[in-house]
């Protein structure tokens, strides 16, 4: 068997895997087998084809829209997130209230309230005005269909996953990012099937990179600030390029870029409604139980009964904008290790800290930083997208329900506590790498000069 032939089979494996689980239903043990193998083959097959790549774009492409089309059949099978946004879309247009003051319990007769869980129906909205305008056009059309509901919210992000491949086919015939960014069950399972608005995000941060490789800094900052308008966080991605501008010495790129970005969000909110941060301070103070940060948490609570969610949620998200400036204002523009896609680099940057020291992280939130990894495929920052992705898409699988109890110990927990770990020492590992590529080359350089 060639090696094309073998990864062909190994592509095909994965995404059969995927579709599985979303077409069948089946045991959660046995569900969580199988996304394991789908999760196991989606690894060897991208680590080979960014290597030394043997596979046709076109098949991968053509396979990928495929299982984009199937994921839409099957009802969410990893999260019940699509209810809250139908919940929150009705409560506009079926109760005329807002929804960032108005909580899903508050409207204990609607059919939809049931479905959420019970953890989340006193929780506001954590998203943006581009959402609510979103969730209440498919609340006017599915009205109190679930059914019609579920498929509206799961075409929007097949369609928006689907958009973001053509664009990345457009920008490079390479099959190895298409396989790191389309074959895997973090896409196709947790994202796309999940129906989860991270999905609703990736053309728009795509398209974002390519408007700053070709220097359009006005596009890239609405595109971002669009995406920004769906969830917040994507201003970390922003303040990464903008760090990266102002230190290279582009300091009107970096006013244009940020100035539309910050202008554009600041409108968006400001023409909604003046409650529409109440649910960012709500859920401040959460972690998730995949989060490098649950670490600590678990040794202060193993070695005293402080109660310390708040303060380390606070110490997390300092963190991940601290990072982030040092990373772009001196590690990775280090003239041993820069790149030719620089500010890209910068951008994929905070989309990795994001996701590798944020205070609350769920699999399908890395599915924006597969894609900026898929379009940079810097060796050094693509194994910790990788191995992050994985494992925290693997800690999930270990729940005892397929929608898990974020707080609630079960025998499982050293498990997510390994994978934790594990993301954090392959991020101690990746900082170590660009350091010393960066003291290397740089010494190679001053020898040579």
């Amino acid at each position: 068997m060639t090696t094309a032939t073998r990864r062909g089979v190994e592509l095909l494996v994965a995404v059969a895997a995927s579709l599985l689980v979303v077409l069948v239903s089946m045991p959660f043990a046995l569900q969580s087998a199988v996304l394991l193998v789908a999760l196991a083959c989606w690894i060897r097959v991208t680590i080979g084809e960014l290597r030394a790549p043997t596979l046709a774009a076109g098949f991968v492409a053509a396979v990928v829209f495929v299982a984009l089309a199937v994921c839409v059949i099957g009802p969410p099978r990893t999260s019940r997130d699509v209810w809250s946004y139908s919940m929150y879309g009705r409560i506009a247009v079926e109760h005329h209230d807002d929804p960032y003051v108005a909580v899903p319990s508050d409207f204990p007769d609607d059919p939809f309230l049931g479905r959420i869980g019970p953890r989340w129906r006193s929780t506001p909205p954590v998203y943006g005005p581009v959402f609510l305008v979103v969730a209440e056009g498919i609340s006017r059309i599915a009205r109190d269909s679930p059914l019609m509901s579920r498929v509206l919210f799961q075409i929007v992000a097949a369609g928006a996953a689907g958009l973001a491949l053509l664009l990345m086919l457009r920008r490079s015939r390479a099959p190895g990012p298409l396989v790191l960014f389309g074959v895997g069950p973090v896409l196709l399972v947790s994202t796309v099937n999940g129906a989860h608005v991270d999905a609703w995000m990736l053309p728009l941060m795509l398209g974002a990179f390519i408007a700053v490789e070709r220097r359009h800094w006005a596009r890239a900052g609405f595109a971002l600030a669009v995406a920004a308008l769906i969830k917040i966080t994507v201003l970390v991605v922003v303040l990464g390029a903008c760090v990266w501008l102002l230190f290279e010495g582009a300091r009107r790129a970096a006013i244009v870029l940020g100035g539309v970005a910050g202008a554009t969000v600041g409108a968006g909110y400001l023409v909604t409604s003046r409650h529409a941060f109440s649910g960012l301070s709500a859920n401040a103070s959460m972690l998730s139980r995949a989060s490098v940060w649950a670490l600590p948490r678990w040794i202060a609570s193993t070695f005293t009964s402080a109660h310390l969610d708040a303060p380390i949620a606070k110490l997390a998200s300092a963190s991940v904008v601290l990072v982030t400036v040092w990373a772009c204002a001196y590690l990775i523009r280090r003239p041993g290790v820069r790149t030719a896609s620089s500010v890209p680099a910068a951008m994929l940057t905070g989309a990795v800290m994001l996701v590798v020291l944020g205070a609350y992280v769920l699999p399908w939130y890395a599915a924006p930083t597969l894609l900026l990894a898929a379009g940079v495929a810097d060796d050094r920052w693509v194994p910790l997208v990788i191995v992050q992705s994985s494992c925290v898409f693997a800690a999930y699988l270990v729940a005892p329900s397929p929608f898990g109890r974020l707080h609630s110990p079960h025998p499982f927990k050293w498990f997510e506590l390994l994978m934790a770990a594990t993301v954090l020492a392959t991020a101690v590992w990746t900082f170590r790498k660009w350091w010393l590529d960066g003291a290397l080359r740089e010494a190679a350089l001053a020898s040579s000069a």
